[in-house]
C-alpha cells in the first residue's frame, strides 16, 4: 500500500505542477478542467480524476479493511470522484454545478469517513481541523485549493496505514 499512496501523492504534485507550469493553477481543481479547455485540451483533468479512481479502487481492492462499510464508504468516494469528472463543465449550468459540487463533497465525505470506521482517524481530524480553519480566512484566492489539496493529502496518507 505504500506504492500506491507514494503513487498518489506523486500524481498529486505532479498534476498541481503541469497544470500551474502550462496554463495556471486555478481557485480549485475542478476548475483547471476551464483552464485546460480553455487551452485547447479537456483530458489533462479527467486523467488526473482517473489516476486517483483507480488508485483508491486498487486500495480497496487489495488493503485490509475491518469489515465492508470501511471499504464500501472508499470504493464509493472513488465513485464520487469520478462523478466529478463527468460534472466537469460545472459553469455550464447550475444543475450541472450543483451535481459538481454533491460528488466532489461526497468524495471526499465517503473516503474519509471510511478511513475513520476502519480506525484510520487522523485524515479526517485533519482535514476537517485545516478546512475548518481554512473556511475562517475571507482573502486567500485559492483558499478552496488549498483545502481540496489537504484533503487529498490526508487521504492518500491515510493509505499508509492499510
Amino acid at each position: 500500500m505504500t506504492l500506491v499512496a507514494i503513487a498518489l501523492g506523486v500524481w498529486l504534485i505532479a498534476y498541481t505542477l503541469i497544470t500551474d507550469k502550462k496554463v495556471g493553477m486555478a481557485r480549485s481543481y475542478s476548475a483547471t478542467y476551464h483552464k485546460w479547455k480553455d487551452a485547447g485540451y479537456k483530458w489533462p483533468f479527467l486523467v488526473f480524476l482517473l489516476g486517483i479512481v483507480l488508485g483508491v479502487w486498487y486500495v480497496t481492492a487489495v488493503g485490509e479493511w475491518n469489515g465492508y462499510w470501511s471499504r464500501g464508504l472508499v470504493w464509493a468516494g472513488a465513485v464520487f470522484v469520478g462523478g466529478i469528472g463527468v460534472a466537469a463543465d460545472f459553469l455550464k449550468s447550475k444543475r450541472m454545478s450543483t451535481y459538481h459540487n454533491v460528488f466532489s463533497v461526497a468524495g471526499f465525505a465517503t473516503v474519509l469517513i471510511g478511513f475513520a470506521i476502519n480506525g484510520i482517524i487522523f485524515p479526517l481530524i485533519g482535514f476537517a481541523f485545516t478546512a475548518g480553519s481554512l473556511a475562517l480566512i475571507k482573502k486567500l484566492e485559492f483558499r478552496t485549493t488549498v483545502v481540496e489539496a489537504i484533503g487529498i493529502g490526508l487521504a492518500t496518507t491515510g493509505i499508509f496505514y492499510l
